[in-house]
């Protein structure tokens, strides 16, 4: 059985790797690693949600409908700080 302690050890493991990745994106060289070791990152904090919620660590965040401004408010801020463009899957403001 795995434990909260190995899925906090999982998720810390996740964003070091992603973390990682997103460091190795700034030369074009190293690029496509950085997406692979990033998408490795993001797979293992997924994984680690799910058993989580499995083994009734945590729970889980599901709603009816939509999304609330809450939910995209801290990503929407950094990419807004990292001079991207932020928009609904139609074009309009978020």
């Amino acid at each position: 059985m795995i434990s909260a302690t190995w899925i906090r050890l999982l998720y810390l493991v996740a964003a070091m790797l992603f973390i990682t990745g997103l460091k190795q994106l700034q030369s074009p060289e190293t690029a496509r690693q950085g997406n692979r070791v990033s998408g490795v990152g993001m797979l293992l904090a997924v994984l680690a949600k799910v058993i989580s919620v499995v083994r009734d660590v945590s729970d889980a965040y599901v709603h009816a409908g939509g999304q609330y401004e809450w939910d995209n408010a801290a990503p929407v801020a950094v990419a807004r700080a990292a001079g991207l463009h932020c928009s609904r899957v139609d074009g309009s403001e978020l």
